[in-house]
């Protein structure tokens, strides 16, 4: 069976955060910038609070990723847009964007615009580690499922101090490892691999990989996939895509 997969990246760097609530002691705006989705924004929501991005000059978007979140138990959040920062020409966009899913991904039709909201219908407080919007690569051909993920490892351990008594077993989470393979390779997804693969700086920033079924990882390329390299080989020459987990389960 094959199935379509997706790419998201957003540069943190050129993204301005804003919003009409007072973030809580501990959880500002500035943690949504870190690329640490455990380093959450959080804020109290009585009726409805809103989350505004400036990504510095109109960006078609299509896709929308929240991570550490709780999203499940609001009435609704929904995405706006405008190319004014007062927002008074703003466009719906999508809405729905409610999950129990951890990260969540959602697409919608794309949009171009530089000021992008987020608004949270919700009684309490909101939290948020990790937004990233912006216009998914989507590659043109499917790729081959089931994909083999591995280095799932949680290792259980009793250890011994120096005075020899038993430590009780401890925990380790582990680093999923996403091995894709391509069916169709051709030079037309070989170039847009390229251009994604540059946009992300080889192994440097992360990314969200979503699958065909709609789960999202948090990753990073594995291995570089630089112009002489697939120069040399042709991607669609090589095993395939491999991607690692930037945190630990």
């Amino acid at each position: 069976m094959n199935m379509d997969s997706q790419y998201l990246y957003t540069d943190l760097s050129t993204t301005e955060l804003s919003s009409d609530a007072t973030a809580l002691s501990g959880y500002p705006l500035s943690n949504l910038l870190t690329y640490d989705p455990r380093a959450q924004w959080r804020a109290d929501s009585t009726t409805e609070i809103y989350l505004q991005l400036d990504l510095g000059a109109p960006v078609p978007c299509n896709a929308i990723v929240l991570h550490h979140h709780n999203l499940a138990g609001m009435t609704d959040v929904y995405l706006r847009a405008a190319n004014n920062e007062a927002f008074n020409d703003s466009v719906a966009v999508a809405a729905g964007l409610t999950s129990s899913v951890n990260p969540a991904a959602f697409n919608f039709d794309s949009a171009f615009y530089q000021y992008w909201r987020l608004y949270f219908q919700f009684s309490g407080t909101v939290q948020l580690g990790q937004v990233f919007l912006g216009n998914a690569f989507k590659p043109p051909f499917p790729y081959v499922y089931p994909y083999e993920i591995g280095a799932k490892e949680f290792n259980t351990s009793v250890r011994t101090s120096i005075t020899g008594i038993d430590r009780a077993a401890q925990s380790y989470g582990g680093k999923r490892r996403i091995n894709i393979s391509y069916e169709t390779m051709p030079n037309v997804f070989d170039t847009e691999f390229k251009q994604f693969f540059n946009k992300v700086s080889g192994r440097l920033y992360p990314f969200y990989f979503v699958d065909g079924l709609g789960s999202a990882y948090f990753v990073r390329f594995e291995r570089d996939y630089n112009a002489a390299r697939t120069r040399r080989h042709g991607l669609h020459n090589l095993p395939g895509v491999s991607m690692i987990e930037v945190y630990p389960q």
